[in-house]
C-alpha cells in the first residue's frame, strides 16, 4: 500500500479520501508546550477556534476544524469509487 501511494499523486481525489480517512482515526495525543500557535486572525478565517484535527498527507499536514471534518468524512467509508468529494 505504501509503495503505491508513494506512487500516487497528492492531490489525487482518491488518494485525499483514503488519506483523510486513514489518518482521521489515528490516535490522539496532546500538543506539549512546544505547539505551533496561528494568529487569531488565521484561527477565526479558517474556523479553527475549537477543537481541531490534524491529518498527516505523507509530505505535510492539514489542519481542520474538528466538527467540519467530521462532517466531510464520506458516511461510506473506503470503497472502490473515487470520492467526489472537494477536499
Amino acid at each position: 500500500m505504501e509503495a503505491r501511494l508513494a506512487g500516487a499523486s497528492a492531490l489525487n481525489i482518491a488518494v485525499k479520501t483514503f488519506m483523510n480517512l486513514v489518518n482521521y482515526y489515528g490516535q490522539q495525543v496532546e500538543i506539549d508546550s512546544r505547539a505551533v500557535v496561528a494568529a487569531q486572525i488565521l484561527r477565526t478565517k479558517a474556523s479553527l477556534d475549537a477543537e481541531v484535527t490534524v491529518i498527516g498527507m505523507r509530505t505535510y499536514v492539514e489542519v481542520h476544524n474538528r466538527e467540519k471534518s467530521e462532517q466531510d468524512l464520506p458516511p461510506e467509508g473506503l470503497t472502490d469509487e473515487p470520492s467526489t468529494g472537494d477536499r
